[in-house]
């Protein structure tokens, strides 16, 4: 049951942990990119994240920002 005490519990989450990140896309897009997501049965955050990995992966690409140590994280 969602109430007052979960949804602080949610918005304390999402502050703590979770950064937001606002993209603009050509109209049309947003629901191309939405679809393909679906069709893979992931959202379109865990998708646009799951490219940029791979990509960083591919690349061999090393960083740490804030305390996150993207080659330690990925092990």
């Amino acid at each position: 049951m969602y109430n007052e005490k979960s949804k602080e519990r949610t918005m304390r989450y999402m502050k703590e942990k979770r950064e937001k990140l606002t993209l603009n896309f050509p109209l049309g897009y947003k629901d191309k990119y939405k679809q393909f997501a679906d069709s893979q049965g992931i959202s379109l955050t865990s998708l646009i994240i799951e490219l940029i990995d791979k990509e960083i992966e591919k690349q061999d690409y090393s960083c740490s920002v804030q305390g996150f140590n993207y080659t330690e994280e990925k092990k």
